[in-house]
Formats: C-alpha cells, structure tokens, sequence
C-alpha cells in the first residue's frame, strides 16, 4: 500500500482519469503534489507512456516521488511492463483500475543482468548493454527512442549512435567490447557484450537475458565488434 500521505493525491488522481475512462492516464507526484503527464503511447488505451516534457517540467520542480497510472476497464493488477517500467524509473508506481478504483502498488527491485524479462524499450538489448556499461564501468550511455520492430523500418538505431557515443571498430576482442550483430534483418539489430572465456551476455526478442558462447552462428551473424573510447 502507498504512504498515508498520498491518499489525497491517488484519490485526485482517481477523479481524473475517472473523466478520462478510455485511456491510461499517468502522472507524477513532486513535493507532494499531482502533476499530470500527457500519454503518447500510439496505444494509450492500454499502456501509458509519459511525454518525456511533462517528465522533464517535473523533475525541474523537485525530484519523483511517485508513478501513477490508470488501467481502464481492466484490474490494477501490475502488468510485466508496469513491473520492469517501475523498476527502471526506481519509484514506486501506483496503478489504479477505472472504473472499479481498486489501486495496487508495487516497489522497484533491482533487476539482475541474467534472467531478466523482455519488455521492448524497457528491458532489450540494449538496456542490457546500458546496465552492463553502468554496472561495470560506471558509463552512462544515453537513452534512444525506440519502437517496436525499428529494425523493419529503415531504422538503423546501433549504427546512428554508437560512434557519436565513444565506440569504435576494433578488430580484436576483450572483455567490455559491444557485439553488433544482424539476426533476420536489413541492419545490425542486436547488440551482445563480451564478457571473457567465450562468452557473451545478451538478451534476445521475447527471451530471458542469457549468457553464450560466442561462436557458430553468433559469430555468423556479427557485422562489428566496437570498443568504448569515451
């Protein structure tokens, strides 16, 4: 259950998206106030992304507090991607079920490198070679949008990045070196980090984040092997 202190806000929040009953309202609590976050998921009916504006205007005026978001027409139970969402915005999250106004909270957990559930955008690829380089050698490298599927697109979301981010072509291979790799597709549209003894860590479309030995058809499917320069 959240903090006592929130009851006023959750039931504020509550009557608006009570007037909102077809979509997924979100918003954040900042000093102990409501601030509403537009949702520009392209399906708001049932997920909720914040605008990264509302999220920035927010966290200008002090820092978090609280995630809260709406479930119309469904339970409050947290779905997969509210859990793994929760977990890497570190607060908590408050979902509310509309009309019924049963409200469930869940906590965020730190998420191990292995073992870890796939949620596009959330928890991919590339969130594990962001916590990888986080974790290991304290880089913080930037967050891309990102939708489902960019790789069909003409989207080339590794190669317009990584070099303007510090990495570049070795030929050679040591531990810490970012594996692009292209698995049924136009453009390098999977990323794997060497991680010593023949192993890569990695997380596959719809697997569990994994451990492999880097050879056969891992190394048939590499295009680069990168370094981080910094």
């Amino acid at each position: 259950m959240f903090d006592d202190k929130y009851v006023n806000i959750v039931n504020q929040f509550i009557e608006y998206a009570s007037n909102n009953p077809d979509i997924e309202c979100c918003g954040v609590v900042v000093n102990n106030e409501l601030i509403i976050c537009k949702n520009i998921s392209k399906y708001p009916d049932r997920e909720a992304i914040p605008c990264p504006i509302d999220l920035n205007n927010a966290e200008d005026q002090g820092e978090i507090e609280l995630f809260i978001h709406s479930h119309p027409n469904a339970t409050a139970t947290p779905s997969v991607e509210d859990i793994a969402s929760c977990n890497k915005m570190m607060v908590p999250w408050v979902v509310v079920n509309i009309p019924f106004t049963e409200v469930r909270t869940i906590y965020p957990q730190e998420v191990p490198l292995i073992g870890r559930e796939f949620v596009h955008g959330i928890y991919d690829c590339y969130t594990l070679v962001q916590d990888y380089y986080k974790q290991t050698m304290e880089i913080d490298l930037p967050e891309f949008k990102r939708e489902d599927g960019w790789w069909d697109r003409g989207e080339n979301l590794y190669l317009e990045n990584v070099y303007k981010e510090g990495f570049v072509d070795v030929t050679d291979i040591q531990i810490g070196d970012l594996i692009l790799m292209q698995i049924r597709s136009p453009v390098p549209n999977h990323g794997a980090i060497y991680i010593g003894e023949g192993l890569i860590l990695h997380h596959l479309y719809g697997k569990l984040s994994k451990t492999d030995v880097y050879g056969g058809y891992w190394q048939k499917v590499t295009t680069k092997i990168l370094r981080y320069k910094g």
